[in-house]
């Protein structure tokens, strides 16, 4: 006994493997001559495939082999996450899920997530194991845990987790606070009421315990963890506890500062504390950045206690800023030493600078500095201003400035600086010598400059003078003596030469200062009073931004600066500023500022003056100078003296001069002339004063009306000044529009001319009107118009009513004595086409009743004395003028007269729009009206229709318009041979239920319902005439009659179509024959399985019809067993499809209609080919009729099924493709089995391609190893094939060998190793194993156990008569069970006998109508592989139909094509040891009852797979 097991793992790790066991003693039956044996594996059964082979001592084995799968699970709890570890699972990878089931099952489940991990190969090789952790800490609670492989193993355990008491962190630390974390069944704890103990005795927060709590979980806090803190911890919650023991596994050494901070360029300490007991010799090495620290001037490192150590740095700089650690026997901890753990305070510098003290700090930290600063002998703190913080490049110190305040007087000063946090500078000393500055912030060009000179505190004695330096001379300086400390030097009367560097000195003491420009400011200026006005001139000032502030008795007085000059100082600068108003006679005071320090302010007087009364004079009017004097200045009744150009004036004709009022007095000049403007005087007492009257303050306006013959109304202004003018004119208080034209210059220089135009026509009514210049002056005025003769409303109508109206002035029409006239006709009141009205008020009409062309006149209305006239032209009139009908179906609107145009034209029937077309406009003969048509887009229904046209304008136009009943076609074309309809459609709600059918007429004659006609309706409105058989008979006139209604319809062949074919399939093609088509253009389409065949048309001939024509389709190429698909259309709207089947040949015959016998020798065949008869010989058999015996030792042949996506056309099949498929896997099979003869191609199957062949090779064991191997690799893509320059995707193998007696079939998967390939082939001899070597798969010698003695012995004792029974016994047995399985075979429903001597394959199916095509095969007797066909049939997916066709069991299998969706495959059928399978896998096609389960997402239903050899069948899911 042998057995052996293979891996499903990977294709990669597919091997077989001897098991050794022990084959326990015999034990005998109850029949007496047999006996029963049992065989125990000795390792550990592990997963896989495992096959036994079982042989007695005689000829008799059995082959058995079941798999065995494997699942081992187990859990734990790992850094508080739950670990679910399966550590053997076959298949994989498996399915976890956990659920916490919280306080052991009293509340809801809770799903717990987690993260599967990736597969881990174990050392078996066929299994694999995982782990899963959930993603949070684990709760207590019952952890109830489901795994499945994937398959059918399932495991359920579960996992409790009671209290937990663990450290919220991984660690502790010394020093710091550490906490532990009490979690408690999960929704079991209700209030606070948890208890805290600490080696046995409660603990109470208080100042070294924190207590805290939420939800379900408690916290205890060490404020300072110390090595006394270690030890035994417990909460307790009612009945729940845990337990946590603290110590110093679980605690960290630290490393941190020994004080708050250090200094940059002092002293910094680290202070490392190491567990208890840690520290074995007391020596703790300190290390930086990993180096290690020895004792130096730059470190100090101190013992502090037995497990503590402190590292001093004597002088901290920013290199020391680093990574730290201290290191013990078996600890270490480290610190980074940074920024934010050090202090600095760098001085800079102390100096002053412009007098003052400045002290700069480069490099503070880590807050705002404090500066104090104390001058000595005051002993009072210097006031100062610190600058805001500069950061340095380090990046962490800042820099900053502080200054004093005031000026700093020479002296010794003290000072102080603190860094804002723990470090100080301490007192440092500063000194100030001598200081020579400016008195004030300025000097004053051309006037006073001070210096001042301050000597150190306290040295100057008494009558002790100081020297002084820099441009000075006796005559502009004053030097006054000392008071203190401090002399000051005086320039009197400064100057540009003044502004150089000045000194002074006293003793050893001396100091320097230079007067520059930006000290210097000045401020000259004055008031000057010129011609009634004044103006402030600014000689110079410095700096240049002047204020002038001018006030009066009366207030402020506005202006503005101007005149800017730089002056040739070079210093100062000059400005002009002058009034914005008017100025009077008297006091005023004007005050200048310089903008800085310098303003002055004087007073001054303005004398009498002489002005224009108002803003203006008046051109041909009033003109009034009025003449002021100084406030208070008249004081009884004297006249002033007015003169014009020194000729004196007199109150008289022209001018008007009036006695003072107050301190006025006025000159009127009555009727202002262009010769007035002159310079005109006034005087009194001593005072005078002038003024020029010119014609920029004279205004102007004289204005005219007039109404033109054509009743055009024009208002003339004749001058004005200032222009343009306004004009507004009413009627009866209404605006009315006009145009004002562009203003023309007047000959006197300086008014203008206009003229405004009314935009209307006149009418009888009366015109006020107002006229102004835009300022003061205004005329108004009327004009009254007489009768007038209008268009009545807005336009006039051709083809119909025009009303003209006369319209006389208000209030005098008292009777209907008005006369009518044109220039043909003296009075219209007799003429027909004109209707004369009575007087309404005021008005009279006259009615042109039917408004022609010659209509369009002057036309004149005369009533007593008033006479208005009006001219009737095209431009005034509007037309519409339309028509409806209909031709054929379609609805027409003419509009034969349209103005203004386009038309609008919009259409209805019951409520619904009926869409239409309207043509572009097109002008008429009359020159200005226009034509346009409206067409329907539709056919038009029969039925009454709303139409509502308009001229695009005023006009609107509506009316109602019937369609009669129609009769037409339905659709667009008649089928000869077939149906035609016509449909009558009658007006739109006429038809009635008791109304009675249409009656229908065939050339005037009735027809009745049936034979050739049917009769159907009413549908709605319509009624349907059917012709069932189409003939040219048909071809009449056809009447449809329905109460008064009738149509009339001619049936011709024009709209007639027409597809009539055959088919008929001879020796060498099929035909296809189209005997009437119409129109002209057929359109074939011929497919074997979803493939195109090509083929051949012929010319079109016409028939004697004279409409139709004829075609036949020969198909090219050579004809396959199959159904052919055909389609045919007649290139618009006839299609006609079909089949032709060319079925296949049973065993012995093969061409068209099986007409040939094959020549094979059938007892030494396998296949006869049923398109050209080759014939597939069996093992040991050779020849092209398979007549040649061949020794099975030298060659052997095997059957190979690949399926290959390649792209594969039909008429490639027998053309070059078998001949391109034998070089192909010719190379590729010579080059990698030894002892290869051949491949014989025997079917190529195009659409979803198998290729079926046949490898001849020598039959050695290196040979099957090779094709072994080969195949594998074709499978897994290691070896690839290429078709045609593009490769050829190998989706599936399978191999099928028969040893004369035995057929086995072998599908290569992932699972299947490459010894079950090799045995496949041929097993390997008795007491031989297989194995995988690295050349491939090799049969070896089984390793022997030690019970060969024993076996030996009992073989030799048992007596030969007992041995001669048991054989007869067997022979006998065998006989009786060969009997019973003919007589099953007989019995199967689908057994069909055969001729005489030819054993026959039943076939049963494991299948029933719910099985959606799933079958297997259930009995098979093998012996006679000349059937084969029949069981390809069986087993190969795509031909299932054909074993649903009892009779067709010994048909010669014809080959197929087949296209799956996305690639096309060749199929290929291996053929060896006769053994059957069917495996069916349907893609997700909804729940037909059989199982299913989810791969990759996508659901899949796995049916029946059945096993099959000549012993036994085996069935499963």
């Amino acid at each position: 006994m042998s057995w052996s097991s293979r891996s499903s793992l990977t294709a990669d790790s597919s091997s077989c493997v001897e098991q050794v066991g022990k084959l326990g003693s015999g034990t005998p039956n109850d029949d007496e001559f047999t006996y029963s044996y049992t065989w125990t594996l000795e390792d550990t059964v592990l997963p896989g495939r495992y096959s036994g082979t079982v042989q007695n001592d005689g000829n008799l084995t059995k082959t058995y082999s079941f798999t065995v799968r494997a699942l081992k699970v187990s859990s734990s709890i790992e850094d508080s996450k739950l670990v679910v570890t399966v550590s053997k699972v076959r298949p994989s990878p498996p399915v976890i899920t956990v659920s916490l089931t919280p306080d052991l099952g009293q509340e809801p489940e809770v799903n717990v997530l987690g993260t599967r991990s990736a597969a881990s190969h174990n050392a078996d090789g066929l299994t694999n194991s995982y782990t899963w952790t959930s993603k949070e800490n684990v709760r207590p609670g019952r952890h109830g845990i489901t795994v499945n492989n994937g398959k059918n193993l399932e495991l359920k355990p579960f996992h409790d987790v009671l209290a937990l008491l663990t450290l919220k962190t991984d660690f502790g630390i010394y020093g710091e606070g550490t906490k532990l974390l009490c979690t408690f069944s999960y929704n079991s704890v209700t209030d606070n009421g948890v208890k805290w103990f600490f080696d046995e005795e409660e603990i109470v927060g208080g100042n070294d315990y924190v207590l805290d709590s939420g939800g379900d979980t408690f916290t205890l806090t060490i404020k300072n963890m110390k090595h006394s803190n270690l030890g035994d911890y417990m909460c307790k919650y009612g009945t729940q506890t845990a337990t946590y023991t603290l110590n110093d596994d679980v605690m960290q050494a630290t490393l941190g500062m020994a004080n708050t901070h250090g200094i940059l360029g002092g002293e910094t300490k680290l202070l490392c504390t190491m567990k208890a007991g840690s520290v074995g010799d007391g020596v703790i090495q300190w290390k930086k950045d990993g180096n290690t620290i020895t004792d130096n001037d730059k470190y100090d490192m101190t013992i502090v206690d037995e497990d503590s150590s402190m590292l001093t740095i004597t002088k901290t700089v920013k290199d020391d800023l680093a990574e730290y650690s201290c290191v013990s026997v078996d600890q270490t901890a480290s610190y980074t030493l940074s920024n934010t753990d050090v202090e600095a305070l760098v001085i800079e510098e102390d100096t002053d600078k412009d007098h003052k003290l400045v002290i700069t700090m480069s490099e503070v930290k880590p807050g705002k500095p404090t500066v104090v600063v104390i001058l000595d002998g005051l002993q009072t703190e210097i006031e100062g201003v610190l600058s805001e913080a500069t950061p340095n490049a380090d990046p962490f110190t800042d820099s900053y400035t502080w200054t004093s305040t005031h000026k700093a007087v020479p002296g010794s000063y003290r000072y102080t600086v603190g860094n804002g946090g723990h470090m100080s500078s301490g007192e440092k000393p500063y000194s100030i010598r001598a200081i020579l500055t400016l008195v004030g912030t300025y000097g004053i060009l051309d006037g006073e400059t001070t210096l001042e000179c301050m000597l150190e505190y306290g040295t100057v004695g008494e009558s002790v003078t100081v020297e002084w330096e820099g441009g000075l001379t006796n005559e502009d300086h004053d030097i006054s003596s000392a008071q203190g400390d401090t002399f000051t030097l005086t320039i009197t009367d400064t100057q540009p030469r003044h502004i150089v560097e000045h000194s002074c000195t006293y003793g050893g003491q001396m100091a320097k200062y230079r007067l520059t420009n930006d000290k210097i400011q000045a401020l000259q200026w004055e008031p000057i009073v010129d011609e009634g006005t004044f103006k402030v001139v600014i000689y110079k000032i410095r700096p240049d931004n002047p204020t002038v502030v001018v006030t009066s008795s009366a207030g402020s007085i506005t202006g503005s600066l101007h005149d800017r000059v730089d002056n040739d100082d070079g210093l100062t600068t000059s400005y002009i500023w002058s009034p914005n108003v008017d100025t009077f006679p008297g006091t005023y005071e004007c005050s200048v500022d310089n903008g800085q320090n310098l303003s002055e302010k004087r007073p001054f007087d303005l004398p009498a003056t002489l002005t224009l009364v108002g803003s203006h004079g008046a051109l041909l009017g009033k003109t009034t100078l009025m003449c002021t004097l100084r406030t208070g200045s008249v004081n009884d009744g004297t006249q002033v003296v007015w003169e014009r150009a020194g000729v004196p004036l007199n109150d008289g004709e022209m001018y008007t001069i009036l006695p003072a009022e107050g301190d006025t007095f006025t000159l009127t000049i009555k009727n202002t002339q262009p010769a007035d403007l002159k310079e005109y005087t006034c005087k009194y007492d001593s005072q005078s004063a002038t003024y020029s009257l010119m014609n920029t303050v004279i205004q102007a306006l004289e204005v005219s009306d007039s109404v033109s013959v054509d009743n055009v109304l024009t208002i003339t202004v004749h001058k004005v000044k200032p222009y343009p003018p306004t004009v507004q004119v009413m009627i009866n208080n209404q605006p009315q529009a006009g145009t004002l034209s562009n203003g023309a210059l007047n000959g006197d220089g300086f008014t203008y001319f206009y003229t405004w135009t009314l935009e209307e026509k006149v009418v009888p009514a009366t015109y006020s009107y107002k006229v102004t210049n835009g300022e003061d002056l205004s005329v108004t005025d009327q004009v009254v118009i007489p009768a007038s003769l209008t268009l009545f409303g807005s336009y006039g109508l051709f083809g119909k009513e025009t009303t003209l109206r006369g319209t006389f002035e208000a209030g005098t029409v008292s009777d209907n004595s008005v006369t009518w006239s044109t220039p043909f006709l003296n009075n219209l009141s007799g003429d027909g086409n004109f209707e004369v009205s009575e007087a309404d008020g005021e008005e009279f009409t006259l009615k042109i009743k039917n408004t022609q062309p010659s209509d369009l006149l002057e036309y004149t209305c005369e009533y007593r004395q008033q006479k208005a006239t009006y001219a009737l032209t095209h431009t005034v009139m509007q037309a519409l003028l339309w028509d409806i009908t209909h031709s054929g179906s379609t609805l027409i609107i003419t509009l034969s007269s349209v103005k203004p145009s386009p038309g609008t034209v919009k259409v209805k029937i019951q409520g619904e729009n009926v869409m239409g077309t309207l043509s572009d406009p097109t002008i008429n003969n009359d020159g200005f009206t226009k034509s346009q048509t409206w067409t329907s887009s539709a056919n038009a229904k029969p039925g009454t229709y709303d139409c509502n046209v308009t001229n695009g304008n005023a006009l609107t136009e509506i009316r109602s318009y019937t369609v009669p009943a129609t009769l037409k076609l339905n659709g667009t074309h008649g089928v000869l041979g077939g149906k035609t309809r016509l449909i009558c459609t009658v007006e739109y709600g006429t038809v009635t239920t008791n109304g009675g059918s249409v009656k229908w007429l065939k050339n005037g004659a009735e027809i009745q319902n049936g034979g050739d006609y049917e009769m159907l309706g009413p549908y709605g409105e319509q009624f349907i005439l059917i012709i069932l058989d189409t003939q040219p008979t048909h071809f009449v006139d056809y009447t449809c009659r329905y109460k008064e209604q009738t149509s009339k319809y001619t049936l011709m062949h024009t709209v007639i179509q027409a597809l009539l074919l055959s088919t008929e399939v001879n020796a060498t093609s099929l035909s296809i024959t189209i005997h009437k088509i119409k129109p002209p253009s057929p359109i074939l389409f011929v497919k074997l399985d979803n493939m195109n065949v090509s083929g051949d048309i012929s010319n079109g001939v016409l028939n004697e019809d004279g409409f139709t024509h004829s075609y036949t389709w020969v198909s090219s190429g050579n004809l396959f067993p199959g159904t052919y698909d055909y389609t045919a259309s007649n290139g618009q709207d006839l299609t006609e499809t079909g089949t032709v089947n060319i079925p296949e040949c049973d065993v012995t015959h093969y061409g068209i209609d099986c007409e040939n016998e094959c020549e094979c020798n059938m007892e030494n065949t396998v296949d006869c080919d049923s398109v050209d008869g080759s014939c597939t010989c069996k093992t040991g058999w050779d020849g092209r009729l398979c007549q040649s015996d061949v020794n099975e030792y030298e060659s052997n042949q095997i059957t190979i099924k690949l399926k290959i996506s390649i792209d594969l056309a039909i008429d490639d099949k027998k053309l070059d493709a078998k001949s391109k498929l034998e070089n192909i896997f010719t190379d590729f099979y010579s080059s990698r089995v030894t002892g290869f003869r051949e491949v014989i191609i025997h079917a190529i199957r195009p659409g979803s391609v198998y290729v079926v062949h046949t490898v001849v090779k020598s039959n050695t064991e290196t040979a099957r190893s090779d094709l072994s191997t080969a195949l594998r690799d074709l499978f897994d893509g290691t070896s690839q094939l290429y078709y045609d320059g593009e490769l050829a995707v190998v989706e599936e193998v399978t191999l099928t060998t028969n040893d004369g007696v035995n057929t086995q079939t072998v599908q290569l998967a992932p699972e299947v190793d490459l010894c079950s390939v090799f045995t496949s082939l041929k097993s390997c001899d008795e007491g031989y194993e297989c194995y995988v070597s690295e050349v491939g798969a090799r049969c070896r010698l089984k390793s022997q156990n030690d019970n060969t003695d024993l076996i030996i012995g009992l073989s030799v004792g048992i007596p030969l008569l007992l041995i001669a029974l048991f054989l007869a016994v067997l022979c006998a047995s065998y006989q009786k069970r060969l009997n019973r399985r003919r007589e099953h075979v007989r019995n199967t429903p689908h057994y069909e006998p055969r001729a005489e001597g030819v054993k026959t394959i039943p076939v049963k199916l494991d299948a029933d109508e719910n099985s959606n095509g799933s079958f297997g095969v259930e009995d098979y007797p093998f012996g006679n592989t000349a059937h084969y066909g029949d069981m390809r049939r069986v087993t190969h997916w795509p031909s299932r139909d054909r074993v649903f066709n009892p009779h067709n069991n010994f048909r010669i299998q014809r080959p197929r094509l087949y296209k799956d969706e996305g690639s096309t495959h060749f199929y290929f059928i291996f053929h060896e040891n006769l053994l059957a399978w069917q495996i069916s896998v349907l893609p997700n096609q909804g729940d037909k009852g059989e199982d299913k389960f989810s791969c990759d997402g996508e659901i899949v239903f796995i049916a029946r797979v059945s096993f099959h050899n000549h012993r036994e069948t085996h069935t499963g899911v």
